[in-house]
């Protein structure tokens, strides 16, 4: 009998959220037309930051892969040197 693997953990991935430019080198805009929080985090999950508006500044952080969160939606931005 064959056994089911469990559906994958998308809590990080729920909605699609636009994201640009994608990759980065710095400032990423994101949809936020209510004002809400935007969250960023890392691939791990950590939450790195947590500001409003529709910018994201990433200049300050290492080249990689974070996520970007705004209500039930987030994107994945790369950010490059």
């Amino acid at each position: 009998m064959a056994t089911k693997s469990p559906p994958p953990n998308r809590s990080l991935f729920a909605a699609p959220l636009s994201a640009y430019p994608n990759p980065t080198t710095g400032v990423v805009y994101v949809e936020n037309g209510s004002g809400g929080e935007v969250a960023l985090y890392s691939v791990k999950g950590e939450l790195l930051r947590r500001t409003h508006g529709s910018k994201v500044d990433l200049s300050s952080y290492t080249a990689g892969a974070y996520i970007i969160r705004v209500g039930n939606k987030s994107a994945k931005v790369v950010k490059v040197n």
